[in-house]
Parts: C-alpha cells; structure tokens; sequence
C-alpha cells in the first residue's frame, strides 16, 4: 500500500479539494481518482470521487456528497486477498484501515494487477510441480531451474511406487491362463489411469481456481462435492460406454471379451466418479488446513489417482474376471 493519497477533513468544499490537488507536486499522490473524507483522529468517514468534485458547485461541501460507507480492507488482510477485492468491484483504489479504523494507505489499481499476475503465475508453477517465485524464464539459470523442478518430481516419483506396488500385488499369477487375461487388462491400465488423473486434474484446476477467487470457501463442500459427483457421473458413463465399445466390438474396436470390456465399462465410470470426488475435496482441505491448495493440485492429484484407481479397476476385474 501508499500513503500517498488525497485526503481532506469533513468540513472542506469542492474548491478546497480542488486547490489541494492544484497545490501539490506530481509525485505527491499516487492517484487523484478518489478524495478521502477523514476526522482530526483519521478516521475514514467517506471517500469521494474526483469526478464528482468536479461536477459539484465550488462551495459544496464534501459530507454532501460523500459515500459514507466505502468498501475497505485491513491491514492485517494478505496483498492477493486486497487485490483480488479490489478486481472483484473495478475499484481505482482501495482503502486500507487499522483495527481502530484509521486510515493507513491506500492500494491501487495498478498494484492489485501486478499482486494479481504475480499470485496467478506463481499458482500455474504450483500447479505443474515447479517450486519458486514467479521470475522471468531467462532470467533463470539451468541450475535454478533443476532446484525447483526436482523437489516435487523426486516426490512424484517416490509416490509413484505406490502405483508399482498395486500393479505387482494383483499381477503376480502363476498360471498361464491367469496371465493371458492380465496381459489383457494390462492393455487397459494407461487408457483408466490417465482418464481419472485428467479427470481429477480438472476438477482440482476449477475447485483451485474458485478458491482463489473467493467464488467457493470451506463451508461450500457438500454443494460442491454433490456438483461434481453429477457431473462426473455423467462423464464417467459417456466414456465407460465408448470404452465399452472400444474394447468389445470387432473392426472399430479391440475384439475383447465380453468380461474384459464389461470391466472397463465400469471400473472408468468409477474411477472417474473417484478422481472428481478427491480432485474436489482435495484443495477444499489444503485450503481449511492453512496450506495452498495449487500445491498439492494437479501432480499430486494425478499421482494418487494413478494408484487408487488401478485398485478400482483390479477389483471391479476380479468381480467379473477370473485370473
């Protein structure tokens, strides 16, 4: 925030506004757009705009026409939550008070954008698993590049072999039977897994998104969770179905068994259902738990979705499928 801001008493006039204005050097105050109305304490008592004082009769008083109970932020409030307060209502500026409602300062426009640009890069890194602040590409080394993007692939890759203990645990079958129908269901695995992690990518980018823009807060869980259930639902049965046919019918499809497409026909269904409902709740916690919910979004979600939705598949198999 600035100090720099346009500030009169309750008892001044339009002409004293504007004279105030004239009086001062360019670099005074960092915009002119609005006139703060503040008492001997500096308290805030309104705020009027430029325009109007222009508009207004010379000797008019500014507590005529002042908005006496403007939109403000605390100075306890983070920068991205001012900013992104301040997008929401097109405001040039917004006022920022102490907890005895002085005015302290003012953020602007300008700013907000900048806090904006640099809050939004940063959570597209966070969403992609790259670490840091949001620094010009070249401005980068290749050793800064590899410090934030190995952390979170060495963590990916470790939780990866969650996804390899699933696949041993239903795949170590000694018959020959057995393992001509896994090598079946294994021809299936990157066509499940990489639906629900989309899936649950998706879900996890708009839920993220709507947090950050204040549109969804912790309380809106049931609601959302109950959204996206409907819609994953409806997903989930359009691509169960297509891969029904993908897997079953000869010619346009893989010629499957009718108990092997039967599986992939419902375990993706399930599966996406699965990833909707994590990809929803996953940043709803992040963000009650204090923690920034693009962090742990797209490669975690991805990841987890990987391993728990082979189980999905596996044991929908073993329903269906003897191996």
């Amino acid at each position: 925030m600035t100090e720099n801001f346009v500030a009169v008493g309750p008892e001044a006039t339009m002409l004293d506004v504007l004279g105030e204005i004239r009086r001062s050097e360019d670099s005074r105050f960092e915009t002119i757009e609005v006139v703060h109305v503040l008492s001997p304490e500096r308290h805030l008592l309104g705020i009027v705009k430029l325009k109007d004082v222009i508009r207004s009769h010379p000797q008019l008083g500014v507590r005529e026409t002042m908005k006496t109970e403007p939109i403000t932020a605390r100075v306890g409030d983070t920068q991205e939550d001012v900013a992104r307060q301040l997008a929401r209502y097109g405001f040039s500026s917004m006022p920022i008070l102490d907890d005895r409602g002085r005015l302290k300062g003012i953020v602007t426009a300008d700013d907000a954008q900048e806090i904006l640009q640099s809050a939004d890069t940063e959570d597209v890194l966070k969403m992609g698993g790259v670490s840091g602040d949001a620094d010009a590409y070249f401005s980068l080394s290749i050793v800064q590049l590899v410090k934030r993007r190995l952390p979170w692939l060495l963590i990916l890759f470790l939780a990866e072999f969650a996804t390899g203990s699933v696949m041993r645990h239903y795949t170590q079958r000694e018959s020959a039977t057995a393992a001509d129908t896994l090598t079946q269901l294994i021809l299936f695995v990157p066509l499940l897994i990489g639906a629900g992690g989309n899936a649950g990518s998706q879900v996890t980018t708009t839920i993220t998104r709507a947090l950050a823009l204040g549109e969804v807060r912790g309380g809106d869980w049931f609601f959302v969770i109950r959204r996206e259930f409907a819609t994953a639902a409806i997903i989930g049965a359009i691509l169960g179905t297509l891969g029904f046919l993908r897997s079953n019918i000869p010619g346009i499809g893989w010629g499957q068994p009718l108990e092997i497409s039967l599986t992939v026909g419902l375990a993706l269904p399930l599966i996406v259902v699965w990833a909707a409902a994590v990809g929803s709740l996953l940043p709803i916690g992040a963000k009650a738990a204090g923690a920034d919910p693009a962090v742990l979004s797209a490669p975690f979600i991805s990841t987890f979705v990987d391993a728990t939705g082979l189980i999905i598949y596996f044991e929908v198999a073993r329903r269906l499928v003897t191996f």
